[in-house]
């Protein structure tokens, strides 16, 4: 599990205990991943389903990801028909 890689990181970088999570609620971090988490007491804080607005870093950069795929495409369009 990549979070365990994580986890372990983040520990030993900063000296510090993970204390919470917080995730979707979208049901991917069930099973194995609350198990881990309820195991060494890290609090899971769950947001509402479906709703991406609630993470707006990651949708923002998304978005931006995006229109620079789109403009790498149109630009190779470009080279490409002349």
């Amino acid at each position: 599990m990549v979070f365990k890689e994580f986890h372990v990181r983040v520990e030993r970088e900063f000296r510090q205990m993970l204390k919470s999570v917080r995730i979707d609620n979208g049901g991917e971090y069930r099973g194995q991943f609350e198990l881990y988490c309820k195991t060494l007491g890290i609090k899971l804080e769950y947001t509402v389903p479906k709703t991406s607005e609630l993470n707006g870093l990651a949708e923002r950069m998304n978005q931006t990801i995006m229109e620079m795929v789109t403009s790498m495409l149109s630009h190779a369009t470009k080279i490409v028909l002349g």
